[in-house]
């Protein structure tokens, strides 16, 4: 039952990823092709094209780690990573990231902190909080990432000076499509969090969330070490 419950869980997902981008593309590919146009004008009729088609991408890749936390025997391809090398390649993105926002970024690394888990998925749950933290601060703020090991867990602290979350909204955050006021206007599909969230817990992690209106917000991340 809970296999049946979690299969109608996936299509349900799926197909409310996918039902407004393709309606979207379909839509602007009908209107281009209903008269001649300019040069110009079908520039701007694939730009747009382009657009909805980076956003089915985005929601594709996501479809796919939905399946994957679903996935049985996943903690078998549980592997030694070393977590203060993988940080150090996402400091390089975060500051392309962050330089068009003028947003200043930090990270405070351990010398080789090591983890068990699946790489890539990893990778994945640290750039969904790290993108966040830069998309949510407004130009000229700041981000900073600290990774320390204590009681035989690596610590990976997130902190940005970014517009925050309401006391409403931070008991919703984690709950697939949600999306609170503050995202209203910025892209995405309300997955990323949850995402974040199934691939901890698969790496027997814990994430926390704390957040001041206005001041900022602070996510922590607890993996058992190596």
């Amino acid at each position: 039952q809970d296999s049946f419950q979690r299969e109608r869980q996936f299509i349900g997902d799926v197909a409310h990823e996918l039902k407004t981008p393709i309606a979207t593309l379909r839509g602007g590919i009908e209107l281009a092709l209903s008269k001649s146009r300019n040069k110009d004008e079908y520039i701007r009729s694939l730009n747009e094209t382009l657009i909805d088609t980076n956003r089915l991408s985005s929601t594709v890749n996501n479809i796919l780690d939905l399946a994957w936390l679903n996935a049985e025997n996943v903690g078998n391809h549980l592997k030694p990573i070393n977590l203060t090398a993988v940080l150090r390649d996402l400091q390089e993105i975060a500051i392309k990231l962050a330089t068009k926002k003028q947003i200043k970024v930090k990270f405070n690394l351990g010398n080789k902190v090591m983890v068990e888990g699946v790489e890539d998925k990893i990778v994945r749950a640290l750039l969904n909080i790290i993108d966040n933290a830069i998309k949510f601060t407004p130009n000229g703020g700041s981000v900073s990432l600290k990774l320390r090991q204590t009681n035989q867990k690596a610590i990976i602290q997130i902190k940005d000076s970014g517009v925050g979350i309401t006391k409403e909204e931070l008991p919703h955050i984690f709950e697939r499509f949600y999306r609170g006021n503050k995202s209203s206007k910025t892209f995405g599909s309300g997955l990323g969090l949850a995402i974040t969230q199934g691939i901890v817990r698969l790496h027997r992690g814990n994430i926390a969330i704390s957040s001041i209106p206005g001041k900022g917000t602070t996510v922590k991340i607890s993996l058992p070490l190596s």
